[in-house]
């Protein structure tokens, strides 16, 4: 049977081939001799066999098994260039001769990296040798593999078929006309081939992950899950197998699965960063941050200069509450990465919401350098400007942002806040109704229309204004600290129940900026 492996060199070039020249006579290259060099090529004594062809070829320059032989210990000797050459000179010696196209194609696709234009010639090469030979199986199989990686499916499962009968239930073959069959969306036909591949004994890994960037391309997840499914139940998965299945699985949305199989690729090779940050990002997805951030303790070990693992761990320690934590970490990722414009975004924002908001503006601004034409990351240089007290700056900048759908609503905002601090209440008032214009459901800005309202001494207004900003959130602080002011000025008898609604808040209030100064202590995986 034909050896249906990619990129083996064939040895037997074959007995001694005629030539002919235009003035030349008969000359045949003994039997012996190629026999010989053709043993020194296979014990790997290079120097020798070369020095034996090119005695003779000096003998038998027109002898194409004598240039076939000296390609071959080229391609041994990784001579590239020399081999193709010389692989050329076999063929245009003797066009009838079929191991030459066999080992240059061969060669081609194995200096893909080296050479762009390798795959076109290669299969220029095994066009060619179907024109020699139309029934040959080798060109027809890595014709076949070839347009696969192509993305020519149809010429890929043409080339397939053209095989005899026997061949056709080979591991290596059925794997071809799997992918093939499933690129072009024949899926439950592609189903079929693939249980027929799983079935056969002496399938392996290799029939398997050559075929798989072609599934990959074509999104084709199901036939990828059951070939590497298959494969692990018969305990012919490597750890990099078992790791692709493991990405499958979370792009399918089984995170359970997911998680088991990439710990189970862990468990059986060298743990690296890379393979933890995905199962923390596996975590992540299923809403254990604690096992996350355990994840990244270890791949902390492992690799202290990684800027996406202290990432990670900031933006997980902000969503914990844990801010001196995310400060910390996104500090390490700003200094490893300051060319990395979400760090400096993150860590501008958790500065901003917890420390002096000063420093926060000098990552914003970072960001915006990084960023110009991104929106969010002016309006957060604004709101730092804002919160540091450098009002003519946030004004110009919010200015700028008011009329875009994206930031409208928070520009207007502050653009009220600074309105009402100069005393401008009629500014501040339409500003602040622009806000509620572009979105319905701000509750700050429900709050900041109370305290409008109040300023002109629309106590009823006012109320109304609170108790909307208190509808859509709760817990909102200033909404229900200035109701209870609303109601004492008015002497509402709802202000006591208010002032104690209002206590409960500022409790939760004061327990969460303590919560705030927790560390964290995380044992790696």
């Amino acid at each position: 049977m034909v050896p249906f492996r990619f990129f083996l060199l064939v040895f037997a070039l074959g007995s001694a081939h005629v030539v002919r020249g235009a003035n030349q006579a008969t000359s045949v290259a003994p039997d012996q001799l190629l026999m010989q060099i053709q043993q020194l090529i296979q014990q790997g004594n290079l120097p020798e066999a070369r020095a034996r062809i090119s005695k003779a070829i000096q003998r038998y320059p027109q002898q194409a098994s004598l240039y076939g032989f000296l390609g071959v210990v080229d391609a041994q000797e990784k001579k590239y260039h020399q081999a193709e050459s010389n692989f050329r000179k076999a063929i245009s010696l003797s066009p009838q001769f079929q191991s030459p196209y066999l080992n240059l194609g061969h060669l081609y696709q194995e200096n893909q990296a080296v050479d762009p234009a390798a795959v076109p010639k290669a299969i220029e090469v095994y066009e060619g040798l179907l024109k020699v030979d139309p029934n040959n199986q080798e060109a027809h199989y890595q014709l076949a593999v070839m347009f696969l990686g192509r993305w020519e499916y149809r010429a890929s499962l043409e080339h397939i078929q053209r095989l005899p009968e026997a061949l056709q239930t080979n591991p290596q073959v059925l794997a071809v006309r799997c992918a093939s069959l499933a690129a072009q969306g024949q899926v439950s036909e592609a189903e079929g081939v693939a249980k027929e591949l799983l079935s056969k004994d002496d399938v392996n890994e290799l029939d398997i992950v050559s075929i798989l960037p072609a599934l990959e391309k074509n999104r084709s997840d199901s036939i990828q899950i059951m070939l590497l499914e298959g494969l692990a139940s018969k305990s012919k998965a490597s750890p990099s197998a078992l790791h692709q299945l493991g990405l499958i699985y979370e792009r399918q949305g089984q995170l359970d699965n997911s998680r088991v199989t990439l710990e189970k690729a862990a468990e059986s090779q060298p743990i690296t960063s890379g393979l933890l940050l995905e199962l923390a990002r596996v975590a992540y997805k299923q809403k254990d941050n604690k096992g996350a951030l355990g994840y990244l303790a270890h791949a902390r070990d492992l690799d202290p200069k990684n800027p996406a693992i202290h990432f990670f761990w900031g933006i997980l320690c902000i969503e914990e509450d844990l801010p001196v934590e995310a400060i910390k970490a996104l500090r390490e990722a700003v200094n490893l990465a300051p060319g990395n414009a979400y760090a400096q975004f993150a860590l501008g924002d958790v500065i901003l919401k917890t420390r002096e908001p000063g420093e926060a503006v000098a990552h914003f601004q970072e960001f915006c350098e990084l960023r110009p034409n991104d929106p969010q990351g002016r309006y957060a240089l604004g709101v730092a400007y804002y919160a540091s007290g450098q009002y003519d700056l946030a004004k110009r900048l919010m200015e700028t942002l008011a009329s875009d759908s994206n930031t409208a609503a928070g520009a207007n905002f502050y653009l009220a806040r600074i309105a009402k601090q100069e005393g401008n209440f009629d500014d501040a008032l339409q500003r602040i109704e622009l806000a509620l214009k572009a979105n319905d459901q701000y509750a700050d800005a429900y709050s900041e229309l109370g305290q409008i309202r109040m300023r002109r001494r629309e106590l009823d207004l006012a109320e109304k204004a609170f108790h909307k900003s208190i509808q859509i959130d709760p817990d909102n602080y200033l909404a229900n600290l200035n109701l209870l002011v609303v109601y004492q000025r008015t002497q509402d008898p709802k202000q006591e129940a208010q002032a104690q609604r209002f206590e409960e808040v500022r409790k939760k209030r004061t327990e969460k900026e303590q919560l705030y100064l927790r560390k964290i202590e995380i044992r790696p995986y």
